[in-house]
């Protein structure tokens, strides 16, 4: 495991501090997963975005096999950042079929449990 020192100015590190509070509640160990999501962020590629969005492009193809939209919504969830948002997208698309957006919101929660 790797580590990074960092000085922040004040404004930035409260902001910052309200924001993990905000989402995530004062418990141990939430200031390392905001801390891990924001330099994921920063790290995904435009790549990896191009290919989530045609993951997702595959999941709401009416044509496609729920097996294969079973798969995709897999392969979103180990997409990181990129494939969460696009997760939670598909999760409120009423035009995707219910046990799909159900396995999204799955997947959302298993991350978000990490």
């Amino acid at each position: 495991m790797g580590r990074i020192d960092a000085v922040l100015d004040n404004k930035l590190e409260d902001r910052f501090r309200m924001e993990v509070a905000r989402r995530y509640g004062v418990k141990k160990g939430v200031m390392l997963k905001a801390i891990s999501e924001a330099i994921e962020a920063w790290t995904t590629t435009d790549e990896s975005r191009v290919i989530a969005r045609k993951t997702a492009k595959t999941i709401r193809d009416k044509a496609t096999s729920v097996g294969v939209k079973q798969h995709a919504v897999e392969a979103l969830a180990s997409m990181g950042l990129a494939g969460r948002e696009l997760l939670a997208d598909i999760g409120q698309d009423s035009t995707v079929p219910d046990a799909i957006r159900e396995q999204a919101f799955k997947a959302i929660s298993a991350q978000s449990e990490r």
